[in-house]
């Protein structure tokens, strides 16, 4: 479910912070955008998946073998050696 306060992804594949859910439509933050805000309709937006997601800023992890790296702030993850 979407919620204020919870990340979820647009219709463009990109994690957003849920703002407000009101009258069927959504308003979002995009992550590492300095604040700018979206407005989606609910029906285009789904949930995140808590584990593809950066602790640091909320961006979607990219996933190279076993490796995870953050594009928006540099978190970096290795399941080698374990979480940073």
């Amino acid at each position: 479910m979407i919620k204020p306060g919870r990340y979820a992804v647009d219709p463009l594949g990109r994690s957003v912070r849920v703002l407000e859910v009101k009258d069927g439509t959504v308003i979002v933050r995009l992550a590492g955008s300095y604040g700018a805000t979206v407005r989606y309709a609910l029906s285009a937006m789904r949930e995140a998946r808590v584990e593809n997601r950066c602790p640091n800023c909320g961006e979607t992890l990219q996933q190279r073998r076993c490796k995870q790296h953050c594009p928006s702030c540099g978190y970096f993850d290795d399941c080698s050696i374990g979480p940073a």
